[in-house]
C-alpha cells in the first residue's frame, strides 16, 4: 500500500462528530459503505484523512457500516475534497456534498 501524506489542514484535536457540525460549514465529506474493506483499513484511512483517533475512526466506521453512509468531515469544499482523495487512495467510496 502506498504511503499517504496526511494533509496539514486536517490535523485537528478533540474532533467532534456531530450532525450539528455541518451547520457552520457548507460542505461535507461522506463515506459510503462497501464490503471491500475491513474495519481496521477504514479506521486507518480515516485517521490519515481527518486526523481522528482510533476510537473516533471506529465510531465513524460503525456508523457507515450500520447506516450505509456517514459524513466524516465538515469544512470548506477544498478541504473536503482533500479528505475524499485520501479516503479514495484505498478505493473507499467517498463523495464531497453540500450540507
Amino acid at each position: 500500500m502506498a504511503a499517504v501524506k496526511s494533509p496539514e489542514v486536517m490535523q485537528v484535536e478533540d474532533v467532534e462528530f456531530s450532525i450539528d457540525d455541518g451547520l457552520d460549514n457548507p460542505w461535507q465529506s461522506v463515506l459510503y459503505h462497501c464490503d471491500c474493506h475491513t474495519y481496521q483499513q477504514i479506521i486507518q484511512q480515516l485517521m490519515l484523512a481527518i486526523g481522528c483517533t482510533r476510537e473516533q475512526g471506529y465510531e465513524l466506521a460503525w456508523r457507515v457500516n450500520h447506516h450505509g453512509h456517514a459524513p466524516v468531515y465538515y469544512g470548506a469544499q477544498k478541504d473536503c475534497e482533500q479528505v475524499v482523495r485520501v479516503l479514495r487512495d484505498i478505493n473507499l467510496c467517498a463523495e464531497v456534498e453540500p450540507t
